[in-house]
């Protein structure tokens, strides 16, 4: 399954056996009692300055060009230097490429990327961010699937959990273009700095210039590299390079799949879709291998996944929180009191469901 330019992966465990994630793992320990809070004041919209935002509303399909529409349209999200970093719009959910993080310790929003302007048609109605040939001007764009917008940022994405960070940026590594649904065009793989305001384009295509990125699927930060499961394959990312690498990809399995690393074990679990299967970090994309689970998550997909602590905790969006311990192979389900978080939740948590 490997080609002379694709060398199988290496395990870490192996060229170094004193890393901590290569030493024995005991079994973690459950928290005694878990409870859903609601923020207070914690609605996106919180964020809206009328003045800027009334103009942004698109109304076409009945979808709002507005921060409180990000929640709604299948957004992804990732925790980076305190904070929450949430963005998300695509297919008529939402004609919105804003950036919002949300403090941890404040527990406040605010606005990291201005979404761009709205563009129009000649007949002078909104329609988003691309629309093929009906935009005016110097800008165009060959179909509807534009990925980048005049002012050189990505058009509204559906990011599911395809987004990931490090020390010193958040990634987007795919997503699905506003309208269409499709992955589009290149660039279609962004990185924005930690603390900064822009995106800007990163490699998205292997060396003989496949396109790599796809709509749907989930993206992961393990040690200078970025392992990316999606509907073309499986890969990884060097940060360094700027270069992908391709792997195997496991007959069957399907980007609605939830994948989660847990770091303690070195394990990924992936559940949904028609199937749970685990896998260590150094067979990744070598071999997978299947495990019990219950029926409802197995038959399910786009669930919110974590890993804290040695385990998994997947969350359906109602008030209960399943829990995998992959040393055991053991689960478990948290019933945390408080406000039920998924009574509104019709679309799955995807990666805003973080830590």
């Amino acid at each position: 399954t490997f080609t002379d330019e694709t060398p199988p992966p290496i395990d870490p465990c192996q060229e170094d056996p004193t890393l901590p994630e290569c030493q024995p793992v005991e079994p973690p320990i459950e928290p005694d009692s878990w409870n859903w809070v609601e923020v207070p004041n914690s609605a996106m919209d919180v964020v809206k300055i009328p003045a800027i935002d009334e103009s942004q509303l698109y109304t076409d399909v009945g979808a709002f060009a507005s921060w409180e529409m990000i929640q709604k349209a299948e957004s992804g999200a990732d925790c980076a230097d305190g904070s929450l970093y949430v963005t998300g719009g695509g297919h008529a959910d939402g004609a919105h490429n804003g950036v919002l993080a949300l403090n941890v310790e404040s527990m406040e929003w605010r606005r990291v990327m201005e979404p761009s302007p709205l563009l129009m048609n000649s007949d002078g109605n909104i329609i988003g961010y691309h629309n093929g040939d009906r935009i005016p001007g110097d800008y165009t764009c060959p179909d509807w699937n534009c990925n980048l917008g005049p002012d050189g940022q990505p058009t509204a994405q559906h990011t599911y959990d395809l987004l990931t960070s490090d020390s010193e940026y958040l990634y987007m590594m795919g997503g699905s273009a506003w309208k269409k649904g499709s992955r589009g065009h290149s660039p279609s793989a962004f990185r924005m700095p930690i603390g900064g305001s822009a995106w800007e384009p990163i490699t998205d295509a292997m060396p003989d210039g496949t396109i790599i990125t796809k709509p749907n699927g989930s993206a992961h930060h393990i040690g200078g590299e970025i392992y990316l499961l999606n509907g073309n394959g499986w890969f990884i990312y060097n940060i360094d390079l700027d270069q992908w690498s391709r792997r195997s990809r496991l007959a069957g399995w399907s980007n609605l799949s939830t994948t989660e690393y847990e770091p303690v074990s070195g394990t990924f679990l992936s559940i949904g879709n028609g199937r749970a299967v685990v896998t260590s970090l150094g067979e990744f994309g070598v071999s997978w291998e299947a495990i019990e689970a219950p029926q409802r998550l197995i038959d399910g997909r786009n669930f919110g996944m974590l890993a804290y602590e040695g385990l998994s905790y997947i969350w359906d969006t109602g008030r209960n929180v399943d829990v995998y311990n992959p040393v055991t192979r053991d689960w478990s389900v948290l019933e945390p009191g408080g406000a039920n978080p998924g009574e509104d939740l019709k679309n799955g948590a995807f990666g805003r469901f973080s830590h």
